[in-house]
């Protein structure tokens, strides 16, 4: 859920905006995401970036594109985020530098929820001795640190950062300082964006290339 694969597959994905269909805004979606995040992939609705996903499959008449199901639900299954999670909130992953290794990356995650409990309980396993919020997948090894922060779960892989967070101004500002004016705008048109710094970009690709060696 939270390695670097994850978001470096996600980078430049665009869809069709429904804006008539969001559930919350961009700005608001940014807000998930620290000031200082290297990478980042934001949905400002899960619900209906689902949704147009499902329309531009249907739209395109290819049988070969069907996905067996609604692309949320899919999601859901595969990574057991079912009881709890809000449908129609926002999602932002992202990674930052700190934690163990005065450089390292470290990835966490805001995931929207109706119920916070519920969610937790059914995504993750308690690592006892491992500090407060210490948490694993059922199906993986190492610790994570899962912190319930009123209509959001906060997982990471550090245990300050997820200590630490909040939403809060900062990211937009430093995202558009960046891209520039007009790549805030193709970001605006979107379902969902990602982005990743060219260090990280070179970091996660470098890696890439030693595990396909392998």
């Amino acid at each position: 859920m939270f390695r670097p694969t994850i978001l470096a597959a996600a980078l430049a994905i665009t869809l069709p905006a429904a804006p008539a269909a969001r559930a919350g805004s961009l700005e608001d979606a940014l807000r998930l995401v620290p000031p200082d995040a290297v990478a980042a992939f934001v949905v400002p609705g899960l619900k209906a970036a689902s949704d147009d996903l499902q329309l531009a499959i249907d739209s395109a008449g290819k049988a070969e594109a069907a996905l067996g199901g609604r692309p949320i639900d899919l999601l859901k299954s595969e990574l057991r985020l079912g009881a709890g999670l809000d449908d129609r909130g926002a999602f932002a992953a992202w990674a930052t530098r700190g934690g163990n290794g005065a450089d390292a990356l470290v990835m966490s995650a805001a995931f929207p929820v109706v119920d916070a409990d519920a969610f937790v309980k059914a995504v993750f396993v308690e690592v006892p001795g491992a500090g407060p919020g210490a948490m694993r997948l059922p199906d993986r090894e190492g610790t994570l640190f899962v912190r319930k922060a009123g209509p959001f779960v906060v997982v990471s892989a550090d245990s300050a950062a997820a200590a630490a967070w909040e939403a809060k101004d900062g990211f937009a500002a430093a995202l558009e300082a960046r891209v520039g004016r007009r790549g805030m705008e193709i970001v605006r048109t979107s379902d969902l964006f990602a982005w990743a710094s060219a260090p990280v970009m070179r970091e996660w690709s470098m890696r890439a290339r030693a595990a396909a060696a392998l």
